[in-house]
């Protein structure tokens, strides 16, 4: 997620929702006091996009600075290491909620500062998810693919409206849809006087294997477990089981 006192915008990040390539396009033009907290330690793909002011904890630097220099290392795992020890420390980390990043501002900039996010269809955020996960944490002892996936469809972290619904009404200013994210970011962008890279950088695409539209790939049952799960996304965005 981003914090730009500069440009007076926060930026949540939800899951699976082409977060990444928001943070690595917004990210180089924030400022030095600004916090941009980790997209992947191989994802700030253009020049001045490094995190920064994410945490004062001088542990957690070290092992940031580390990581980057590892290049043997798995790049995702040692975000999602560094990340936890944010979560545990005060840090300010990749998905953090609304309350969370409220309780840490000002009342003035929250209420000044311009608050969006990004929304994507369940179905294409579950089948993201699946494919990031086998990739990342891979499957249960003696669990094939076609198992792990309809595990991961049907209860797997890709539920999104606690970070920009409270009490079932948006608690920000907007929320862009995936489909349009091209679009829609640039406009944002344009109206802080900020222009983004052309093309926006791509990030963890190439993870998942299948290409084909999610309603393609998934069983009914499978869809159906996904609309009960995000029923309030259904709703609230107006996508179509």
């Amino acid at each position: 997620m981003i914090v730009s006192f500069e440009h007076g915008f926060i930026f949540f990040k939800s899951k699976k929702t082409g977060g990444s390539t928001a943070e690595c396009a917004l990210a180089p033009l924030c400022g030095p006091n600004d916090i941009v907290t980790i997209a992947g330690l191989d994802e700030l793909v253009l020049p001045g996009g490094e995190a920064r002011n994410f945490t004062n904890n001088a542990q957690i630097l070290a092992a940031y600075e580390a990581a980057k220099a590892d290049t043997a290392a798995d790049p995702v795992a040692a975000h999602m290491e560094i990340d936890g020890q944010l979560r545990l420390t005060g840090g300010w980390f990749s998905h953090m909620m609304v309350q969370e990043v409220r309780s840490r501002l000002t009342p003035r900039f929250w209420a000044d500062a311009f608050k969006f996010t990004i929304e994507r269809h369940p179905y294409e955020k579950a089948v993201s998810q699946a494919y990031f996960s086998w990739a990342t944490t891979g499957p249960r002892e003696g669990e094939d693919f076609t198992a792990f996936f309809d595990r991961t469809v049907k209860r797997g972290p890709y539920h999104n409206t606690r970070f920009y619904l409270q009490q079932g009404r948006l608690a920000l200013d907007r929320v862009v849809r995936y489909e349009n994210l091209d679009e829609e970011l640039r406009a944002i962008a344009a109206d802080f006087g900020l222009r983004l890279p052309d093309p926006l950088p791509r990030v963890k695409g190439a993870l998942r294997k299948d290409p084909r539209p999610a309603r393609e790939i998934l069983t009914d049952a499978q869809k159906a477990a996904i609309f009960l799960r995000c029923r309030d996304e259904f709703d609230f965005m107006g996508y179509e089981p």
